[in-house]
């Protein structure tokens, strides 16, 4: 298993490259002037998408290591850390983004605890 940091930059890697078939990046206008990302890591996403003259580009996470890379990737994202994760257990009927566990999906609720600049 990688750790955070090698975790980060291969997903990075993966998020930068159009032909990698792995790459997965969500459909967002150039237009847009906000971004909050929620278990953005280090930026992959918002580092990949380029949206350029953004107002704001946020990466919220949990994970400290992540988000210190992020801070040597960019200085135009915010890393935002969030203290905790609430979980609440949906039917699988339910369309939602999140975890698969049994049958149901978890959606993760992240709190904010501090900007790190």
């Amino acid at each position: 298993m990688l750790d955070s940091r090698s975790s980060n930059l291969e997903e990075l890697a993966i998020a930068v490259n159009p032909g990698d078939e792995r790459r997965i990046l969500p459909e967002v206008p150039q237009s847009c002037r906000a971004i909050l990302d929620v278990g953005g890591g280090a930026g992959q996403t918002l580092l990949a998408l380029g949206i350029e003259g953004a107002e704001l580009l946020v990466s919220l996470d949990i994970d400290p290591e992540s988000l210190s890379l992020g801070r040597e990737l960019s200085d135009s994202i915010k890393f935002v850390r969030g203290r905790g994760i609430y979980r609440y257990p949906y039917r699988q009927r339910t369309i939602l983004r999140g975890h698969r566990t049994d049958g149901r999906y978890e959606v993760k609720q992240i709190f904010q605890s501090e900007v790190i600049e």
